[in-house]
């Protein structure tokens, strides 16, 4: 069985609760342990940072923000269209190379 991390182009529920309750507890520990004065900060930044990232991803599923980039051939064929648009000179040979196998 394959567990998956990422889903729809952000992280999964339980990876972002895992990363919110892993950061928190870094910062408590940092807090509450008698620990060396630099280990502390260390631990108390990095907790910090690793629940930023848990409560940011949160924030980009519920606004459905995805990180998921179009693949080569369709960023090579939007570039062509585009540049067919721009120039007149351009547009005879569209249809050439939209024909050619390595844009699809």
């Amino acid at each position: 069985m394959k567990i998956q991390v990422i889903e729809g182009g952000n992280f999964t529920s339980w990876l972002r609760l895992s990363l919110i309750v892993i950061g928190i507890t870094f910062a408590v520990i940092a807090a509450q342990c008698n620990l060396p004065i630099v280990l502390a900060r260390v631990l108390l930044l990095s907790g910090f940072a690793i629940a930023l990232v848990g409560g940011m991803t949160s924030r980009a599923k519920l606004l459905h923000i995805c990180s998921s980039y179009p693949r080569p051939a369709e960023a090579s064929r939007a570039l062509l269209q585009r540049q067919v648009l721009r120039s007149p000179k351009i547009a005879p040979l569209a249809s050439v190379l939209e024909q050619q196998t390595w844009f699809s």
